[in-house]
């Protein structure tokens, strides 16, 4: 749904993550939630994509429940907090 730059603070470092949007089917839980929210990347620029990305992840939250800015922030926090 939205390509997004990210800098980390450093121009030399530039890359991008996408965020996405996805639907699961019955009989999985979140089926009943509609279109949700999903982050793959980085993508780093001046390099290839590999076939698969560095990570793809979902907080299973609505869409629509905030812009593709702010999921992008959201699960990049939630990641590096896992990551300590």
């Amino acid at each position: 749904m939205k390509e997004i730059p990210w800098t980390q603070g450093q121009p030399t470092e530039a890359c991008r993550f996408f965020v996405f949007r996805f639907r699961t089917k019955p009989p999985h839980w979140a089926a009943k939630d509609g279109w949700l929210a999903g982050v793959a990347g980085p993508y780093w620029e001046n390099e290839e994509p590999d076939l698969v990305p560095a990570g793809v992840f979902s907080r299973f939250e609505a869409f629509d429940s905030c812009s593709p800015d702010e999921h992008l922030n959201k699960t990049v926090e939630l990641v590096m907090k896992a990551r300590r």
